[in-house]
Protein backbone atom coordinates (compact mmCIF):
# COMPACT_ATOMS: atom_id res chain seq x y z
CA UNK A 1 0.00 0.00 0.00
CA UNK A 2 1.33 3.40 -0.74
CA UNK A 3 2.42 5.33 1.84
CA UNK A 4 0.45 8.62 1.47
CA UNK A 5 -2.70 6.16 1.28
CA UNK A 6 -1.64 4.93 4.75
CA UNK A 7 -1.22 8.14 5.62
CA UNK A 8 -4.97 9.36 4.99
CA UNK A 9 -6.69 5.81 6.25
CA UNK A 10 -4.63 6.11 9.49
CA UNK A 11 -5.64 9.93 9.53
CA UNK A 12 -9.27 8.67 8.92
CA UNK A 13 -9.37 6.19 11.48
CA UNK A 14 -7.83 8.76 14.40
CA UNK A 15 -10.93 10.95 13.14
CA UNK A 16 -13.49 8.31 13.47
CA UNK A 17 -11.88 7.27 16.73
CA UNK A 18 -11.83 11.33 18.42
CA UNK A 19 -15.53 11.57 17.26
CA UNK A 20 -16.19 8.69 19.34
CA UNK A 21 -15.11 10.15 22.45
CA UNK A 22 -16.25 13.12 21.88
CA UNK A 23 -19.66 11.46 21.60
CA UNK A 24 -19.25 9.74 25.10
CA UNK A 25 -17.70 12.41 26.57
CA UNK A 26 -20.52 15.07 26.21
CA UNK A 27 -23.11 12.55 25.01
CA UNK A 28 -25.98 14.91 23.20
CA UNK A 29 -25.97 18.02 25.86
CA UNK A 30 -29.08 19.65 25.87
CA UNK A 31 -30.24 20.14 22.33
CA UNK A 32 -30.74 23.42 20.69
CA UNK A 33 -33.02 22.65 18.26
CA UNK A 34 -36.77 23.57 18.52
CA UNK A 35 -39.15 23.60 20.81
CA UNK A 36 -37.18 26.36 23.24
CA UNK A 37 -39.41 27.40 25.62
CA UNK A 38 -39.64 31.39 26.17
CA UNK A 39 -40.96 33.24 28.47
CA UNK A 40 -44.91 34.15 27.53
CA UNK A 41 -46.29 36.85 28.16
CA UNK A 42 -48.23 38.16 31.46
CA UNK A 43 -51.37 36.69 31.21
CA UNK A 44 -50.77 33.88 28.82
CA UNK A 45 -52.72 30.49 29.14
CA UNK A 46 -50.26 27.96 30.56
CA UNK A 47 -49.49 24.50 29.01
CA UNK A 48 -50.12 21.82 31.80
CA UNK A 49 -47.89 19.36 33.20
CA UNK A 50 -48.70 16.55 30.63
CA UNK A 51 -48.47 18.14 27.75
CA UNK A 52 -44.91 19.78 28.85
CA UNK A 53 -43.72 16.35 29.34
CA UNK A 54 -44.43 15.36 25.90
CA UNK A 55 -42.15 18.38 24.66
CA UNK A 56 -39.09 18.02 26.45
CA UNK A 57 -36.29 17.11 24.51
CA UNK A 58 -34.92 14.18 25.93
CA UNK A 59 -31.35 13.61 25.99
CA UNK A 60 -29.44 11.20 28.41
CA UNK A 61 -26.90 14.25 29.02
CA UNK A 62 -26.47 14.57 32.62
CA UNK A 63 -23.77 16.70 34.46
CA UNK A 64 -25.16 15.77 37.67
CA UNK A 65 -25.69 12.00 38.19
CA UNK A 66 -26.39 12.40 42.42
CA UNK A 67 -29.45 14.30 41.52
CA UNK A 68 -30.48 10.82 40.00
CA UNK A 69 -32.41 9.81 42.95
CA UNK A 70 -33.81 13.15 43.39
CA UNK A 71 -35.05 13.45 39.85
CA UNK A 72 -36.82 10.65 40.21
CA UNK A 73 -38.70 11.39 43.14
CA UNK A 74 -41.93 12.78 41.43
CA UNK A 75 -43.52 15.86 43.32
CA UNK A 76 -46.60 15.09 45.60
CA UNK A 77 -50.31 16.48 44.82
CA UNK A 78 -51.75 19.01 46.71
CA UNK A 79 -54.29 16.66 48.30
CA UNK A 80 -51.74 14.29 48.95
CA UNK A 81 -50.40 16.66 51.52
CA UNK A 82 -52.88 19.51 52.20
CA UNK A 83 -50.87 22.02 51.28
CA UNK A 84 -52.38 23.74 48.00
CA UNK A 85 -54.52 26.01 50.31
CA UNK A 86 -51.35 27.22 52.66
CA UNK A 87 -49.38 27.70 49.19
CA UNK A 88 -52.18 29.97 47.80
CA UNK A 89 -50.44 32.51 50.24
CA UNK A 90 -47.47 32.61 47.76
CA UNK A 91 -48.53 31.54 44.91
CA UNK A 92 -51.90 33.32 44.33
CA UNK A 93 -54.35 31.67 41.80
CA UNK A 94 -51.16 29.01 40.71
CA UNK A 95 -51.13 26.96 43.82
CA UNK A 96 -53.25 24.06 42.44
CA UNK A 97 -50.78 23.38 39.46
CA UNK A 98 -47.93 23.38 41.53
CA UNK A 99 -47.15 18.93 41.29
CA UNK A 100 -43.92 18.00 40.20
CA UNK A 101 -45.46 15.30 38.78
CA UNK A 102 -42.70 14.84 35.86
CA UNK A 103 -39.34 12.52 36.37
CA UNK A 104 -36.20 12.94 34.07
CA UNK A 105 -32.59 14.24 33.97
CA UNK A 106 -31.89 17.23 36.10
CA UNK A 107 -31.98 19.32 32.38
CA UNK A 108 -35.00 17.70 31.12
CA UNK A 109 -36.74 18.87 34.19
CA UNK A 110 -35.72 22.18 34.36
CA UNK A 111 -37.07 22.51 30.58
CA UNK A 112 -40.31 20.88 31.62
CA UNK A 113 -40.69 23.66 34.62
CA UNK A 114 -39.77 26.13 31.60
CA UNK A 115 -42.82 24.86 29.48
CA UNK A 116 -45.19 24.64 32.59
CA UNK A 117 -45.06 28.02 33.50
CA UNK A 118 -43.87 29.99 30.31
CA UNK A 119 -40.63 30.92 31.62
CA UNK A 120 -37.35 30.66 29.24
CA UNK A 121 -35.83 27.80 29.56
CA UNK A 122 -31.97 29.28 29.80
CA UNK A 123 -32.97 31.86 32.44
CA UNK A 124 -33.51 28.90 34.82
CA UNK A 125 -30.65 27.24 33.61
CA UNK A 126 -28.62 29.77 34.76
CA UNK A 127 -30.46 30.50 37.89
CA UNK A 128 -30.00 26.81 39.05
CA UNK A 129 -26.18 27.55 38.22
CA UNK A 130 -26.45 30.71 40.33
CA UNK A 131 -28.29 28.92 43.20
CA UNK A 132 -26.95 25.55 43.54
CA UNK A 133 -24.53 24.33 40.33
CA UNK A 134 -27.39 22.24 39.40
CA UNK A 135 -27.32 20.15 43.08
CA UNK A 136 -30.21 19.11 44.26
CA UNK A 137 -29.00 18.33 47.50
CA UNK A 138 -27.65 22.03 48.21
CA UNK A 139 -28.40 23.40 51.07
CA UNK A 140 -28.12 27.24 52.40
CA UNK A 141 -29.13 29.53 54.96
CA UNK A 142 -27.53 27.79 57.89
CA UNK A 143 -29.01 28.78 61.21
CA UNK A 144 -29.02 28.29 64.99
CA UNK A 145 -32.72 29.83 65.21
CA UNK A 146 -34.54 27.40 66.84
CA UNK A 147 -37.81 29.00 66.17
CA UNK A 148 -36.94 28.84 62.37
CA UNK A 149 -36.21 25.44 62.01
CA UNK A 150 -38.90 24.55 64.10
CA UNK A 151 -41.47 26.50 61.69
CA UNK A 152 -41.07 23.73 59.19
CA UNK A 153 -40.62 20.81 60.99
CA UNK A 154 -36.86 20.18 62.25
CA UNK A 155 -34.90 20.84 65.15
CA UNK A 156 -31.76 23.42 65.50
CA UNK A 157 -29.27 24.00 63.76
CA UNK A 158 -30.48 23.54 60.46
CA UNK A 159 -30.20 24.76 56.52
CA UNK A 160 -33.54 26.91 55.57
CA UNK A 161 -33.21 26.56 51.91
CA UNK A 162 -33.39 23.34 49.58
CA UNK A 163 -32.69 22.38 46.27
CA UNK A 164 -31.59 22.96 42.98
CA UNK A 165 -33.58 26.64 43.05
CA UNK A 166 -32.79 27.11 47.17
CA UNK A 167 -36.72 26.99 48.23
CA UNK A 168 -36.21 29.11 51.98
CA UNK A 169 -38.47 26.57 54.01
CA UNK A 170 -38.84 29.73 56.97
CA UNK A 171 -39.82 32.31 54.57
CA UNK A 172 -43.28 32.16 55.42
CA UNK A 173 -46.65 29.64 55.98
CA UNK A 174 -46.66 28.26 52.19
CA UNK A 175 -42.97 27.72 52.36
CA UNK A 176 -43.00 25.75 55.04
CA UNK A 177 -45.15 23.34 54.15
CA UNK A 178 -42.96 22.87 50.72
CA UNK A 179 -40.40 20.72 53.04
CA UNK A 180 -39.16 18.30 53.09
CA UNK A 181 -40.32 17.94 49.56
CA UNK A 182 -37.82 21.07 48.08
CA UNK A 183 -35.13 18.99 49.47
CA UNK A 184 -36.19 15.42 48.36
CA UNK A 185 -37.90 15.85 44.96
CA UNK A 186 -36.14 18.11 42.13
CA UNK A 187 -39.43 18.22 39.87
CA UNK A 188 -41.32 19.46 43.31
CA UNK A 189 -38.10 22.19 43.73
CA UNK A 190 -38.44 23.64 40.37
CA UNK A 191 -42.29 23.26 39.89
CA UNK A 192 -42.77 25.57 43.15
CA UNK A 193 -39.89 27.80 42.59
CA UNK A 194 -41.35 28.76 38.62
CA UNK A 195 -44.79 28.68 40.25
CA UNK A 196 -43.57 31.80 42.24
CA UNK A 197 -41.61 33.62 39.33
CA UNK A 198 -44.63 33.35 37.23
CA UNK A 199 -46.77 34.99 39.90
CA UNK A 200 -44.66 37.58 40.27
CA UNK A 201 -44.25 38.34 36.71
CA UNK A 202 -47.83 38.21 36.21
CA UNK A 203 -48.37 40.92 38.65
CA UNK A 204 -49.61 39.30 41.64
CA UNK A 205 -46.78 40.69 44.11
CA UNK A 206 -47.96 44.13 44.59
CA UNK A 207 -46.61 43.56 48.29
CA UNK A 208 -42.75 44.39 46.92
CA UNK A 209 -44.06 47.97 46.40
CA UNK A 210 -43.68 48.10 50.09
CA UNK A 211 -40.82 46.46 50.95
CA UNK A 212 -38.23 48.78 52.61
CA UNK A 213 -35.59 48.29 50.44
CA UNK A 214 -37.32 48.33 47.19
CA UNK A 215 -36.01 51.19 44.89
CA UNK A 216 -38.68 51.04 41.96
CA UNK A 217 -42.52 50.30 41.66
CA UNK A 218 -43.06 46.65 40.91
CA UNK A 219 -44.87 46.15 37.60
CA UNK A 220 -45.98 42.97 35.64
CA UNK A 221 -43.64 41.34 32.64
CA UNK A 222 -40.11 42.21 34.66
CA UNK A 223 -38.82 39.09 34.43
CA UNK A 224 -35.37 40.20 35.95
CA UNK A 225 -36.99 42.15 38.49
CA UNK A 226 -38.30 39.14 39.72
CA UNK A 227 -35.73 36.74 39.42
CA UNK A 228 -33.71 39.16 41.99
CA UNK A 229 -36.68 38.90 44.25
CA UNK A 230 -36.80 35.89 44.37
CA UNK A 231 -33.35 36.15 46.28
CA UNK A 232 -33.58 39.22 48.16
CA UNK A 233 -37.47 39.78 49.00
CA UNK A 234 -37.26 42.94 47.80
CA UNK A 235 -37.67 45.12 43.86
CA UNK A 236 -34.46 45.92 42.64
CA UNK A 237 -32.16 46.43 46.21
CA UNK A 238 -28.65 46.20 45.96
CA UNK A 239 -28.76 42.09 47.05
CA UNK A 240 -31.79 41.52 44.42
CA UNK A 241 -29.36 43.75 40.99
CA UNK A 242 -26.22 42.18 42.35
CA UNK A 243 -28.16 38.36 42.38
CA UNK A 244 -29.78 39.33 39.03
CA UNK A 245 -25.91 40.42 37.03
CA UNK A 246 -24.80 36.70 38.14
CA UNK A 247 -27.49 35.23 37.34
CA UNK A 248 -27.01 37.16 33.85
CA UNK A 249 -23.27 36.26 33.92
CA UNK A 250 -24.15 32.02 33.53
CA UNK A 251 -26.82 33.11 31.49
CA UNK A 252 -24.32 35.02 28.63
CA UNK A 253 -21.60 32.15 29.46
CA UNK A 254 -23.98 29.08 29.27
CA UNK A 255 -21.81 27.72 32.26
CA UNK A 256 -23.93 24.48 32.15
CA UNK A 257 -22.34 23.49 28.52
CA UNK A 258 -18.54 24.18 30.06
CA UNK A 259 -17.06 20.72 30.47
CA UNK A 260 -16.05 21.71 34.32
CA UNK A 261 -19.83 22.43 35.07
Amino acid sequence: MPTDLRNVLAATVIVAILAVIAASVFDSAPAESAPYFPTLPPGSTLPNGSECASRVRRSSWEPRPDNTSANHTAGVTCSGIGACSVWSVDLYVYSMRVDGSFTGTTDEILQWGACKWGLDENIQRARAAQESEWHQSQQGDYTTDAKLCSSFGIEAPCYQSYGILQIKASTGPGYRRTYPNSRTSTPFNVDYSLAWLRGCFDGYDIWLNHQPRSTRAYQAGDIWGCVGAWYSGNWYDKDGTRYINEVKQHLERQSWKHPRF
